[in-house]
């Protein structure tokens, strides 16, 4: 009985263990239908390869402009854009009556020029006559001269009061101590004496300027004789036949009438000085005559009276000499002033000449630039000039200078050239210009390869970008690169390709594995975890930052470890936190 008990539990036992194994397999076999299947490698250290694409067109690359002519009328034009023309090749025409017209307005001009600059030459030229600081220094030596005189006539003045006052004082004392008979008769022959000598003292004043003024006559009659003989010997001193003697008997009467004009002034100071001193005295003499006939008068009346009257004139003598000296001295004072206001107004003058002659070299350099401005415009419109009468004589055409296709004309046959237009050769070679997409295409820079693919054409046309804008339009890039004369057409479209190996990156994934949503770039990553049936795989987010993307794989960096798989494709859609089966294990 027992061992019966033991069979059954032994068989129900088993049986448990049985179905337990089945449940397993049929669980097994059901994870790894629902569980997604992907694809898995490792992030490496390498470079990425990007291939940057776009299209462009054919444009012409070194351009020359035929020369225009503003101001001429166009007439037939023969070679249109796009045209290959050889060296000497007609071009297009100016009408002759254009081009005669044009002649005489350039000669009108240049003929305006050249007046313009000999008027400006004429004007910056300044002839300098007596200037301000000669002007002043002939002031100071007047004025100096007239310093002197009076200096002179004031120690004359003074000398003259101290006799006079002596002669007074002794007067005075003489006729002080004399009897009332004795200072009456004394008294009249005073009297008597200073009426002579105020006679004496007028003829003598005449005399003197008559003799003055006489000589002064005489040297002008001489200088005018002279001035007669001066022009009759430059006559003959300019004459063809003169001779060395002629031009120095001419200077010989330039030199006499010199002394005679310094004499003449000489004789016009003197004749001022002596009227001066003659008239001062006359002027005492007058003044004593009329003090000894008061004193004279006075003296018939009484003693007292005479004396009274004696010393009135005493007093009276010295106060006119005194004032005397004191005008003098005056005049004197005034003449010193007279001479430092002569040199501060010297000074002025010196300061107003040099900023005269400044002024004046300022305009005759201004004149100078002036005139070398016309002058480069003088240059232009006889280039003009000899240019348009070499057109005039090809009858108006206009030839290339170089061998090449028409690029661009802006001409219109009877239109009158303003300046503006322009008519381009290509001489060399094409250049291709092309644009692309910077966000999904990536940058490029000089100095690549480039394939650039023409329209029409199977086979790629090899270069190197030349020239890359990248400033310009924020969202696209344009590239330049040459193209050989032959292997295109101008205005050809054309499409290119740019294959870029990057630098080195410490973290490069296959682009397959790369993500991007609203938060932007990531991959799943399969990380290995333990479980209670073992060991499985779950995709987990992490986030990257996107250094370039290639045509393959992709440079990135984050929080990417190279030891833990990336999943690159799957069977399904995986999202982070499913559940995930490298396909290697399902193969095994």
């Amino acid at each position: 009985m027992e061992d019966r008990k033991r069979r059954i539990y032994r068989g129900a036992l088993a049986a448990f263990f049985a179905v337990m194994a089945l449940f397993t397999v049929l669980s097994r076999i059901v994870d790894a239908r629902e569980t997604a299947k992907v694809k898995l490698t490792y992030a490496s250290r390498g470079n990425v390869t990007k291939t940057v694409r776009g299209s462009g067109t054919v444009e012409a690359g070194a351009e020359i402009g035929i020369r225009l002519t503003p101001g001429l009328r166009v007439g037939e034009i023969t070679a249109l854009p796009g045209a290959f023309v050889r060296e000497g090749d007609l071009l297009f025409c100016y009408t002759e009556a254009s081009i005669l017209e044009r002649l005489e307005e350039v000669g009108k001009e240049i003929r305006r020029l050249e007046l313009e600059m000999e008027q400006e030459t004429i004007r910056a030229n300044s002839f300098q006559g007596v200037t301000e600081a000669e002007a002043a220094e002939q002031a100071l030596g007047f004025a100096r001269k007239e310093q002197e005189r009076l200096s002179r006539k004031e120690r004359e003045a003074n000398a003259e009061y101290e006799r006079q006052a002596e002669r007074l004082r002794s007067y005075y004392k003489k006729r002080l101590d004399l009897s009332e008979e004795e200072l009456i008769r004394a008294s009249y022959g005073d009297y008597a004496m200073s009426r002579t000598d105020y006679k004496s003292a007028k003829m003598d004043r005449e005399s003197r300027v008559k003799e003055i003024e006489r000589n002064i006559k005489e040297t002008e009659t001489a200088r005018k004789r002279l001035e007669k003989k001066r022009e009759k010997a430059q006559e003959k001193a300019d004459s063809e036949d003169a001779t060395d003697a002629d031009a120095a008997a001419l200077l010989q009467i330039e030199e006499e009438i010199e002394d005679c004009e310094e004499r003449l002034e000489e004789l016009s100071e003197d004749l001022e000085d002596t009227k001066d001193q003659m008239d001062l005295k006359v002027e005492r003499a007058r003044e004593e005559m009329e003090e000894k006939e008061d004193i004279y008068d006075r003296a018939g009346e009484e003693a007292d009276s005479a004396r009274l009257a004696l010393k009135e004139s005493y007093e009276n003598g010295l106060r006119q000499e005194f004032n005397l000296v004191k005008s003098v001295g005056d005049a004197r004072e005034a003449a010193d002033r007279a001479v430092e206001a002569a040199l501060v107004e010297l000074e002025n003058a010196r300061k107003n000449d040099r900023a005269r002659e400044l002024t004046a070299e300022q305009a005759r350099r201004l004149a100078a630039l002036q005139n070398e401005a016309r002058r480069l415009d003088l240059e232009y419109l006889k280039e003009e000039q000899a240019a348009l009468t070499a057109l005039l004589d090809a009858g108006g055409a206009v030839r290339a200078e170089d061998s090449g296709s028409v690029t661009r004309v802006e001409l219109e046959t009877g239109k009158v050239i303003n300046g503006s237009e322009r008519f381009l050769l290509s001489t060399g070679d094409f250049r291709f210009t092309g644009s692309f997409d910077r966000e999904t295409e990536g940058s490029v820079q000089a100095g690549e390869a480039i394939d650039i693919t023409l329209e029409g054409e199977t086979y790629p046309v090899p270069s190197v970008i030349s020239q890359v804008d990248l400033v310009s339009d924020p969202g696209a890039g344009t590239l330049t690169a040459p193209l050989a004369g032959g292997a295109a057409m101008l205005g050809q479209k054309a499409s290119f390709e740019v294959k870029r190996n990057g630098e080195i990156y410490n973290t490069v994934i296959p682009a397959a594995a790369l993500r991007k949503d609203t938060e932007g770039w990531y991959c799943l990553a399969a990380r290995r975890q333990k479980t209670i049936l073992g060991e499985e795989y779950r995709a987990v987010r992490i986030d990257l930052r996107l250094l370039l993307a290639g045509d393959a794989s992709a440079a990135v960096e984050g929080a990417l470890s190279t030891e833990e798989p990336v999943i690159t494709g799957s069977d399904r859609v995986v999202n982070a936190g499913d559940r995930v089966r490298p396909m290697s294990e399902l193969l095994e």
